[in-house]
């Protein structure tokens, strides 16, 4: 059984640019999400900037078809409140 969430995550830690929208669509949803999940945390690190990633985040994840609620959870920190918020702002400002 193959983990397309998993390959889309490692995919996305290891791109430096996100890709096209159009080459996205022909992946399944489980990889888009793993993608943007990674992708989101490889910027956040790169960038130093936890915020600016979620936001990304949020427009890549429109960009890809996604639910708005598909990856919203990988944001929700305990710790942190506000990653959740800039998610959405992302998603809804495209």
């Amino acid at each position: 059984m193959t983990n397309h969430f998993g390959e889309g995550l490692m995919d996305g830690v290891k791109c430096y640019e996100p890709c096209p929208a159009g080459d996205m669509q022909r992946y399944c949803l489980d990889y888009r999400r793993g993608y943007v999940c990674g992708f989101a945390y490889s910027l956040g690190k790169r960038i130093d900037d936890r915020y600016l990633a979620a936001c990304r985040a949020g427009e890549l994840a429109r960009q890809y078809g996604l639910a708005r609620e598909a990856i919203a959870e990988f944001f929700l920190s305990s710790e942190d409140s506000q990653l959740q918020y800039y998610y959405y702002h992302g998603y809804e400002r495209i």
